[in-house]
């Protein structure tokens, strides 16, 4: 579907390069209160900011119902026995026929993270905050999201080393993630949403830790059941911490990727002020230019 935005926007950085935009809808490239409301077929750039502050949420859901589901039928086919103890999660999740579920649901989980993590990385280079911290955690949420689909696809029945490889950097890197994202909230400029997302991050990522260690002691300790619990609480404080981050993508304006036509040449494109000049991107870039316009200095 053709997505129509205002030419004020850069729309190209270099010959044949790819690039993924992702715009703040405040300051610092304030758009003007008219072109807002101009577009395609009726869509609005409100309608387009909650659809992006939607996938972290859908994530969250997404990954709360699938595992609870993957518990009920665990019990309901009777491979785990809630009389004898709880069960953990990659218990429910190993034999068939909720190991095909639990796969399937690890595998989009892991998909949708990763998604939200490159997001997150390029909204927070976007606001000027190109830091070793940035890029430190878009490496640590790649690995986390890998290990996701590990977790699921390689079951602690089948191949046990494989399955705490996957734990290991799903719980424990994911958690060093999101300790990096609490330090972004407080140091990418300007923050939207710091008075409410960093302390709910501090809290859940402080939760997160605390239920790691319980569990890896209780486990030890013999104490299966409540490690059992502790494991559920993680994955629950995992999935809300993932839903924070719709506070800060609600500001996303757009986020597409696009590849410049070798026709359009940096130094000859240019921008118009009137901001009812408009861009449509159908695969390729269209434009109605005139010569007396300016290239944007915030890009040039």
């Amino acid at each position: 579907m053709p997505y129509a935005f205002p030419l004020q926007y850069p729309i190209v950085q270099e010959h044949c390069k790819s690039i993924i935009s992702i715009r703040p809808t405040a300051d610092p490239w304030p758009v003007p209160p008219d072109a807002r409301a101009v577009g395609i077929k009726g869509i609005s750039d409100w309608s387009i900011m909650w659809t992006w502050a939607l996938l972290p949420v859908f994530l969250a859901v997404f990954g709360t119902l699938g595992i609870w589901t993957v518990f009920g039928l665990a019990v309901s086919n009777e491979t785990v026995n809630l009389t004898v103890e709880f069960p953990y999660i990659s218990t429910c999740g190993t034999y068939n026929p909720q190991s095909c579920l639990f796969s399937q649901i690890c595998n989009i989980c892991s998909v949708l993270a990763l998604w939200i993590v490159i997001i997150r990385f390029q909204q927070v280079r976007d606001l000027n905050c190109s830091s070793r911290v940035n890029t430190a955690s878009l490496v640590l949420g790649f690995i986390s999201s890998i290990g996701i689909s590990i977790l699921g696809n390689f079951q602690q029945s089948v191949v046990m080393g494989a399955h705490l490889l996957g734990a290991f950097l799903a719980f424990f890197v994911g958690l060093a993630y999101f300790w990096l994202q609490v330090w972004l909230t407080y140091h990418a400029k300007p923050s939207y949403d710091k008075k409410w997302a960093g302390p709910a991050r501090i809290i859940f990522c402080s939760l997160c830790t605390c239920l790691v260690l319980v569990m890896t002691v209780l486990h030890k300790t013999g104490y299966r059941s409540a490690a059992a619990i502790s494991e559920w609480a993680l994955v629950m404080c995992f999935f809300m911490l993932f839903g924070i981050f719709s506070a800060e993508f609600r500001h996303i304006d757009f986020h597409e990727l696009h590849v410049q036509n070798e026709a359009f040449s940096k130094s000859s494109l240019e921008f118009p002020t009137q901001t009812s000049n408009m861009v449509a991107l159908t695969g390729h870039l269209t434009s109605t230019q005139t010569p007396a316009a300016k290239s944007d200095p915030q890009y040039g």
